[in-house]
């Protein structure tokens, strides 16, 4: 089988193929795939053909008991048949933090055997079933596994871990991704004076401004450590108009997005309610609503590269903003992850902001949508 890692793992920036002639070299892959690890946690890989793209996350339920697992077994069924890639054979891998010793055989054995009994009642068959734990790893399928596991060695001994490696891993833990960087007390010091002595905004300007925030800080970058940019890109972001285009100058050409601003017309962004739910016969309303607006822009897949820049961006003014001003920026975050189809990373950030401000309107409508899959992550064209 062969694995696509995403463009931007690679240091060129393209597709990058790495083949695994087995369950070690499969597993030695999944890293470099994703582009982090995480324990307790199922990871579902899909197929077109024998070439695998994108892989989706879950975390493991309490236990392995059909109570505790019944609903995820559900839920994964329901995204194979969203997606069609039911049939294409997905690989699924456990990674768990029980081992082979307390369990006397593999973990999470039991959810396995469920797991393919209902594949073959779905009519859907499973290319890797396996699972790796802090003293083994194994193939649940493979009657030749130890019960003891096999060891560890073979997976970081594969030839793929070279390959791996060479495209910039390994890769850290997921529960570290997002994490804001270590503010500097100097600037952090200046940007919440210049905040202070911020006045207010023309309410005819606020597109120019914004733009231009979108321009200094999104696209140039180098002027990071300014803190008139720094203060202006978070003053924009805490009202829901410019929070917006904000959003949308993280995946396309500020200039796109004011262009697209001059034509609707900037009082039409200061109409668009934050959060709008659609009655059953309104559904083609949800164009109406900031949050509306973000579903509809993630039907087709982003730049991704730009997309992280665009995030190592933000968190540098989030880290440098004083704390009160923090949740909308941290909503931008949470969006832009969800973006990238990392709703762990997303709903973590947007509990952070309503840890500061419960209720917050931007990340409370954030957190909802959160809780749907970005459109493009389902789409099976983007699982090449």
């Amino acid at each position: 089988m062969t694995l696509t890692t995403p463009p931007e793992i690679s240091p060129t920036g393209d597709l990058t193929v790495l083949r695994c002639s087995g369950t070690a070299d499969f597993l030695a892959a999944l890293p470099f795939l994703t582009g982090f690890t995480a324990h307790d946690s199922l990871f579902l890989v899909l197929f077109e053909g024998r070439r695998a793209g994108r892989a989706i996350r879950v975390d493991l339920p309490p236990s392995d008991s059909p109570s505790d697992t019944g609903l995820l077994l559900d839920a994964i069924c329901s995204l194979m048949r969203e997606t069609g890639a039911g049939f294409d054979g997905p690989a699924l891998v456990i990674t768990c933090e029980r081992t082979f010793a307390e369990s006397g055989d593999a973990p999470w054995r039991r959810f396995a055997k469920r797991l393919e009994r209902r594949f073959v009642r779905e009519g859907w068959w499973l290319r890797e079933l396996a699972c790796i734990a802090p003293d083994g790893w194994a193939a649940y399928r493979d009657p030749s596994t130890p019960r003891r596991g096999r060891p560890l060695s073979e997976i970081r001994t594969s030839p793929i871990t070279k390959e791996g490696e060479a495209l910039g891993g390994p890769h850290g833990p997921l529960d570290t991704i997002g994490e804001l960087p270590l503010p500097e007390p100097a600037l952090a010091s200046e940007v919440a004076g210049e905040l202070a002595g911020a006045g207010t905004l023309d309410e005819l300007d606020w597109v120019h401004r914004t733009m231009e925030c979108a321009r200094v800080i999104l696209q140039e970058q180098e002027t990071s450590n300014d803190p008139v940019a720094l203060a202006q890109f978070i003053g924009s972001a805490q009202r829901p108009a410019p929070w917006l285009l904000l959003a949308f100058s993280a995946i396309t050409r500020p200039e796109f997005v004011f262009e697209l601003a001059a034509t609707v017309g900037a009082e039409r962004f200061e109409e668009f309610a934050i959060d709008f739910e659609p009655a059953a016969s309104e559904a083609g309303r949800r164009g109406w609503s900031i949050r509306g607006l973000l579903a509809s822009t993630a039907e087709e897949a982003p730049d991704q590269q730009k997309l992280r820049q665009a995030i190592a961006a933000v968190s540098h003014c989030t880290a440098h903003a004083p704390v009160d001003q923090r949740p909308a920026l941290l909503a931008l975050l949470a969006w832009a992850w969800w973006m990238l189809g990392m709703q762990t990373v997303a709903e973590r950030l947007v509990t952070q902001a309503l840890e500061i401000h419960a209720g917050h309107e931007l990340a409370s409508m954030v957190q909802r949508l959160n809780r749907s899959v970005p459109a493009w992550h389902l789409n099976r064209g983007a699982a090449r």
